[in-house]
């Protein structure tokens, strides 16, 4: 599912006022220039020695960006990624761009400029944050992520999102969200450093963007998958716990699949897999923290890494550590106060959901029966949760009969009811408990945009493509809807792509749009066959119920390890 774009390429530099300079690259292709771009551009000191699995630390008053005989840096080509596990979805390795190198010194974003004349006030901005578990991805690296035509203007045949494109990398997995109590040191709390380092750039965004031409009262923050979750993380820390910033770090929120719906792991739960990862790389429960802190830093990178597949569990997430997430994370943002000042500062959501999204999951960590489902979910949810959402959905057929016709005919029970909980629990019903309480918190209509895209690109049936018995599942949206190629696509598809991301595009932009549903249980589809309509939600129900379940489990004591 690569990109079949020849581009040329030419140095342009840039000037950071008294701390340097970078050089990037002006991208042409046949139809014109397409955008000035500048890659590996460090936001923070590297997390390396003892500042692993400590917060980021912005760069110092005296950083300069040229190199030391006063030479641009060199910003032409991509920088570290976080080093990360390998991963599996099928048969397919998922989330790694083997062209990559991987380390810890991965605090660094990349920047795409668009050309020709600026908006009174300079661009508006969209800030990335890449999916993948919170283990595994990169910072618009690969070729179907590459926003280049997305920005380019529609007279030279792009997308017409007019914004400079910002993709910010953070670290992932066991470097990013390792908790536990010998990490509880001088302020510094275990866990969650991954939001930190986002948080981190998005503050270099709102210092430093003017240099490219940015508006920093004009951010826009999006993301999909543990990218959308994190964006939903910032924006909870942002309108309720974060020190005030003169106008905001960001202004807008655009969450593709899977907002925040259940309170994240507890500290024992955190100190439990902290425990195992000391076991697994022989160190010593026994050893005084400082020394096994000692060890665990002198681990190089990678090898650490390889150990995670051994923790228990192999996955490490967020922790409500009571300091980016709040002890009471689901009441906080459901209480009112979260839609007030949402309200207050006239912010706008677009979010929304695959048609599909239960495939995806059902292929990645397939149980082979009853028990076995019931083990692996036990992984993100309490044990009496599994069990209350497994008696739901065996005496429900509505959460069936929602999900026909299934794209895979052969697929099994066990494997379906198991996607299904999960796509509910993690993305469904999550996204419409976040949309009621924008809704009683009498934010206006006006303000959310919500969608459903049934509709399957031709670029998934090429190679390395996903497989049709996979439908429009998750992640499928990336040719659609995040970052399109739209030179290697079929017209009728360029088009349609086109004008389903005016709204995006709009949203932006500051321009106010009719997205053109009337009620909160409305949705605008872009169907199976390529047309949109504003159809009635007829899942909400069900799926009010499902967040239900999953929030009264989710009391002060106890909790889901996510």
């Amino acid at each position: 599912m690569g990109q079949a774009i020849s581009y040329t390429t030419s140095p342009v530099d840039i000037d950071f006022a008294g701390a340097g300079a970078l050089r990037g690259l002006i991208i042409s292709s046949p139809e014109g220039v397409r955008c000035t771009r500048y890659l590996g551009i460090p936001y923070a000191l590297p997390p390396v020695g003892e500042h692993r699995w400590r917060r980021p630390r912005p760069l110092p008053p005296n950083f300069s960006y040229s190199v030391p005989d006063g030479s641009p840096r060199d910003c032409t080509r991509f920088g570290t990624v976080c080093e990360q596990p390998i991963m599996m979805a099928g048969d397919k390795v998922i989330g790694r761009n083997e062209t990559d190198s991987f380390g810890e010194d991965c605090l660094l974003l990349n920047i795409w400029v668009p050309v020709g004349e600026k908006p009174d006030g300079g661009w508006p901005v969209y800030v990335w944050l890449h999916g993948g578990w919170l283990q595994m991805g990169n910072p618009c690296h690969d070729a179907i992520m590459n926003p280049v035509e997305r920005i380019a203007p529609v007279s030279s045949g792009g997308g017409g999102v007019r914004a400079i494109f910002v993709a910010i990398g953070y670290r992932v997995s066991v470097l990013g969200f390792l908790g536990g109590k010998a990490l509880d040191s001088g302020g510094n709390k275990g866990g969650n450093y991954g939001f930190w380092d986002q948080r981190c750039g998005l503050e270099w965004v709102h210092k430093n963007i003017h240099h490219f031409g940015g508006n920093n009262r004009r951010v826009t923050l999006g993301g999909q998958s543990a990218g959308a979750y994190s964006v939903h993380g910032q924006l909870i820390y942002e309108l309720l716990r974060s020190p005030k910033t003169e106008g905001g770090l960001f202004h807008n929120v655009v969450l593709y699949s899977s907002p925040i719906g259940m309170r994240p792991k507890q500290p024992m739960d955190a100190e439990a897999q902290y425990l195992s990862l000391l076991a697994a790389c022989g160190i010593a429960a026994t050893d005084p923290p400082a020394s096994q802190l000692s060890q665990l830093r002198a681990i190089p990178a990678v090898t650490l890494v390889s150990k995670v597949k051994s923790a228990a569990p192999p996955i490490f997430r967020a922790v409500a550590d009571d300091d980016f997430f709040g002890a009471d994370l689901l009441t906080s943002y459901t209480d009112g106060s979260f839609a007030a000042e949402f309200k207050r500062r006239g912010m706008n959501i677009l979010i929304g959901e695959m048609r599909h999204e239960e495939v995806f999951y059902r292929k990645t960590n397939t149980p082979a029966d009853w028990e076995g489902l019931k083990r692996v979910l036990g992984n993100d949810l309490p044990q009496p949760v599994v069990q209350t959402l497994l008696d739901e959905y065996l005496s429900n057929p509505a959460h069936l009969s929602a999900a026909a016709p299934d794209p895979d005919p052969g697929v099994g029970e066990v494997e379906q009811v198991y996607g299904l909980i999960v796509a509910d629990t993690q993305i469904r019903a999550p996204t419409r408990q976040l949309v009621a309480a924008l809704r009683d918190g009498s934010v206006p209509l006006s303000a959310v945009r919500r969608y459903l895209i049934s509709y399957r690109h031709s670029l998934l049936n090429t190679p390395g493509g996903a497989a049709p018995t996979w439908g429009a599942t998750h992640a499928c949206d990336m040719p659609i809807f995040a970052f399109p190629t739209y030179l290697v696509m079929p017209a009728a598809e360029r088009d349609m792509t086109r004008a389903w991301l005016q709204d995006l595009a709009d949203m932006i932009a500051g321009k106010p749009r009719d997205f053109g549903t009337r009620s909160w249980t409305e949705v605008k589809e872009l169907t199976q066959d390529g047309t949109v309509a504003v159809v009635q939600d007829g899942r909400w129900p069900d799926l009010e119920r499902v967040a239900g379940i999953v929030k009264a489990k989710n009391g002060r004591t106890g909790g889901p390890t996510l």
